[in-house]
């Protein structure tokens, strides 16, 4: 063993540490309930990982229905648990759980539902990401769905073995379908409380504008209905693409985080502050992250 890392039970918590310290490769550790995915060790050195889960009453429950309805058995979830991971240079990858129950070793990697208990999920952005330019301006409230926010999770696990991409299109996406969902009512009968639960316009455009202060984001109205627009202190506008790279990447993190919605237990950010100003940088530093 080469060490043991214990994360303190706190809202918010950093790493830091050099270039080269394995800042990342905890992160992709940590992650492997979910990925189904460890960093590879040094040739010929087998590696092992072991991640100790605790979980509340209710996801006791939901773990335990789970095993019931998969066919694995009428079972008793403990309170805490380890999944444990072993990469041998010959044998492959190996999983396993303590104590050995299957709904243990499968319920991370099952969509429909981890979906339904975001608390057993995890929201993860990895370091290496790549701004793309945005595309279509088009208006597309599934932008707020259950399944999409689900999907915007889900993605960032193969950046584990890829580069990460976070497309400028998904920031003015989500912004422009919350702003116009704001204006719109429900249909008879429809409540409208399941998408507030996740983000709502106001307080998304409250987050976004102490980020980018003294700057603003402005709504869409009835002269500018397609394109979202930054207004600078000396008062004249400019699209949101004009924004510096570090700004653009820090809009599109927290659209991830509020699409996601609240619930969730774990969030994961490699360098949240990269390409930021100092003056944008977090103080103190948010969530788990690796600079």
């Amino acid at each position: 063993m080469d060490g043991v890392t214990e994360i303190p039970l706190e809202s918010f918590v950093a790493l830091a540490g050099g270039n080269g310290t394995g800042k990342s490769k905890l992160l992709a550790c940590m992650l492997g309930p979910w990925s189904g995915f460890i960093p590879t060790a040094r040739a010929g050195v087998e590696a092992r990982v072991d991640i100790a889960l605790q979980f509340n009453e209710r996801e006791q429950l939901a773990l335990r229905d789970l095993s019931e309805a998969r066919g694995w058995g009428a079972v008793e979830v403990p309170e805490a648990a380890t999944i444990s991971f072993t990469q041998h240079p010959t044998a492959g990858m190996r999983r396993a759980s303590t104590p050995r129950l299957a709904v243990l070793d499968h319920a991370f990697s099952l969509g429909d539902f981890i979906q339904t208990q975001p608390s057993l999920n995890v929201v993860y952005l990895p370091a290496e990401r790549r701004l793309l330019p945005a595309g279509s301006s088009a208006i597309d409230l599934a932008q707020l769905s259950e399944l999409m926010a689900f999907q915007k999770t889900a993605e960032p696990l193969n950046a584990l073995h890829d580069y990460g991409r976070l497309d400028d299109q998904e920031f003015e996406s989500f912004a422009r379908a919350l702003c116009v969902a704001a204006s719109l009512p429900n249909e008879p009968g429809e409540d409208g409380e399941a998408m507030r639960a996740r983000a709502d316009w106001e307080g998304f455009l409250q987050t976004v504008n102490e980020m980018i202060a003294p700057k603003e984001l402005l709504p869409l109205t009835r002269q500018n209905p397609e394109q979202l627009r930054i207004r600078i202190p000396a008062g004249s506008v400019h699209d949101v693409q004009e924004l510096s790279s570090g700004e653009r990447q820090a809009l599109i993190i927290i659209s991830r985080v509020l699409r996601a919605g609240a619930g969730h237990s774990l969030v994961l950010i490699d360098e949240p502050d990269a390409y930021l100003h100092p003056q944008l940088s977090p103080d103190p530093p948010p969530l788990i992250c690796g600079r």
